[in-house]
């Protein structure tokens, strides 16, 4: 319903622009733009407040486990199961692919790229990480 109330919003404000003879008259640019700006950072303090409802999930999880070193165990083939991926994707898609593709140093990629990965590692959510992007991109 959201998205469906976006695209008839927009697809109604485009027409009304297109009517008046453009938007530079128009209050609603700049009242989205400053929308847009209040919403970014309530999402950020929404990101900022994750790790503390995690570990409060994390921590509820493990009070009721009856046999915690077999839970323990399996975590521990997850964490090295996950560490030993992100390495691959690391060493093989990050360095190598992209070194051949751009015949460019990869370093230099990465090294602008490190806080948006950590973002996206610490919260799995794409949508929240698209501010951090947005930063890493620009500064590039």
């Amino acid at each position: 319903a959201v998205v469906f109330f976006a695209i008839a919003f927009g697809v109604a404000l485009s027409k009304v622009f297109d009517r008046q003879g453009g938007h530079d008259t128009s209050f609603i640019i700049p009242f989205l733009k400053e929308l847009d700006s209040v919403f970014l950072t309530i999402i950020n303090w929404i990101i900022m407040c994750t790790p503390f409802a995690v570990l409060s999930l994390i921590a509820s999880a493990i009070g009721k486990q009856e046999d915690l070193a077999d839970s323990f165990a399996n975590v521990g083939y997850l964490v090295v199961a996950t560490i030993t991926a992100m390495a691959l994707q690391i060493a093989v898609v990050h360095c190598l692919i992209f070194g051949l593709v751009t015949r460019s140093n990869p370093w230099h990629y990465l090294k602008y790229m490190i806080p948006a990965q950590t973002m996206a590692f610490a919260c799995s959510s794409s949508a929240a990480t698209i501010p951090m992007t947005l930063k890493c991109v620009q500064s590039t």
